[in-house]
């Protein structure tokens, strides 16, 4: 299988066409094959190491900001809880 880098170095046997490239080369009558020749054939558009890095990057800000989110409502709600537990208590009063 060759790997192709960008989508200028794909030809017609591209990722987008795989499913359906697999099915037309399959032969066989019930257990289903295809040939090494064609297998070799196929191209596969593996994006270079830079975008899934920074896609990598992007999605653990995206959690760390998602778990401060957490974090805070958390604080927030413990918070509320005790001022209601101190005005059902008579602890505190609202003036």
């Amino acid at each position: 299988m060759r790997v192709a880098q960008t989508a200028k170095d794909t030809n017609s046997r591209s990722l987008a066409w795989g499913h359906t490239l697999v099915r037309e080369t399959m032969a066989g009558t019930n257990v289903k094959h295809t040939s090494l020749d064609e297998q070799l054939e196929f191209s596969a558009l593996i994006p270079v190491l830079p975008e899934p890095r920074a896609i990598t990057t992007v999605l653990f800000d995206i959690d760390a900001g998602s778990a401060a989110i957490a974090a805070c409502l958390a604080k927030t709600q413990a918070i509320a809880q005790s001022m209601m537990h101190e005005l059902l208590t008579g602890k505190m009063r609202l003036l």
